[in-house]
């Protein structure tokens, strides 16, 4: 039968980093399909996503730019 969302009132901020650069991260072929695949299992289980935050050209990041961290915060569960 059909899988029943157990999960159903979660909430949850979807992080997906990149190693490609900024217009190419973007495409279905990387940080977007990405998405797109998260987006997908967490609703099927009932979970509500708030946002989505993509970071690109992650591969040379020690620490989570401050731009980064703002757009997290703005997404923050209540």
């Amino acid at each position: 039968g059909m899988p029943v969302p157990k999960l159903k009132g979660k909430k949850a901020i979807v992080l997906v980093t990149a190693g490609s650069p900024f217009p190419i991260s973007r495409l279905s072929s990387q940080a977007g399909g990405t998405v797109r695949a998260i987006r997908t299992v967490l609703s099927s289980g009932g979970i509500k996503i708030i946002g989505v935050s993509m970071l690109a050209s992650a591969w040379k990041l020690d620490t989570l730019p401050l731009r980064a961290r703002k757009a997290i915060a703005k997404l923050r569960i209540k």
